[in-house]
Parts: C-alpha cells; structure tokens; sequence
C-alpha cells in the first residue's frame, strides 16, 4: 500500500516561513496517505457559532516523518533528472541546504498542512468514541445523520473523494430503506 503521493504542481506554492518564489515555476507536493498520528476537533464553548478547536497534531507519531523523508529523497531525484535540469529550477523548499535528518524534520514541520482530506472527526462504530452507527445515524439521537468524510474512522490511502461518493450512496439507500418502511402500513 502506498504511502506517499507526489503531486506535481505547474506553480509555485507558498510554504510558512519561505522566501515566496518568482516568476514561472512548478514543484512537487509530498502528501502523506496514512499518516498514524491522530488530531482532535473539540467544541470551544457552548456556543454554536463559536469556531471549533481543531488540533490536527502532527506528527505525533514519529514514523511519520519516514515517508516525507523518502519523497524529499524522491523528489530530488526527480529534479536532478536530466527532464528537469533543463529548465534551470531551484529548490526553495525545504532548501537545497537542508540535508540532514532533523533539518529536513523541521522544514516538513513548518509546512505541513492537511491536503483538504481530513476524516474521522465523527468516526463510524460501536467502540469509544464512535459518533454514528452503521446506518450512519448518530448515536442517542433519532433521525440524523451523518455523510462525509468525517464517518471514516481511519483517512484512505488516496483522495478521499471517491470513498466519500460511495458513503453517499449507501446512505441514500439506507434512507430511501427507511423511508419505504416508514410508508409501508
């Protein structure tokens, strides 16, 4: 199973605490699949327009620097190809000067960012901490339910897309089946 994609980028991307490039350019993106450290999202008051506490904890586990390491190797190597050296590019981040474990640790700590993937904030099961059963339905509360992302109790190696259509679908059934049971006297 992967670890690691790589998304090719015919632009430049602006990292916290970089120089913000340029002109023309194009890099790589080192996105993470299956990361093992665990976030939080807790309410900040009992008030519901009151932002929530997102703490996506990164890099709690420390394998998972492993995988970003392999694809700042990866990349590099990509960029030192023949393909790429033609176009005279520069690596701004993490840096050409970047080249020891820990100095590579803590140029990914300063980019990291979640991809636009996060799940597993109302995680579907029966164990601690499960929000909604296998109907989707929310625990101890009767005729709401949850469909997105959030209902994966572990994020997929890839794009969370195709996952989240395929939720949608068995929930319209299970909605469409309960509604037929409703009807039917």
């Amino acid at each position: 199973m992967p670890d690691l994609q790589l998304v090719f980028m015919p632009a430049h991307r602006n990292a916290s605490g970089f120089p913000i490039p340029l002109g023309h350019g194009y890099g790589i993106l080192n996105v993470l699949l299956h990361p093992k450290s665990r976030g939080s999202v807790r309410l900040a008051s009992a008030d519901p327009r009151s932002a929530p506490l997102i703490d996506p904890k990164f890099f709690a586990d420390e394998r998972d620097f492993e995988p970003l390491l392999a694809g700042i190797a990866l990349s590099r190597r990509l960029f030192a190809s023949k393909a790429f050296t033609r176009m005279e590019a520069w690596e701004i981040v993490p840096g050409p000067d970047a080249i020891t474990p820990d100095e590579l640790r803590a140029a990914i700590r300063q980019t990291a960012v979640t991809v636009h993937h996060p799940v597993g904030t109302c995680a579907m099961g029966r164990g601690k901490g499960a929000v909604v059963d296998p109907q989707l339905s929310v625990h101890g509360l009767h005729g709401l339910r949850v469909i997105d992302a959030s209902v994966m109790p572990n994020v997929v190696r890839g794009n969370t897309a195709a996952a989240v259509m395929m939720i949608a679908e068995k929930a319209s059934d299970l909605v469409r089946h309960a509604q037929d049971r409703q009807s039917t006297p």
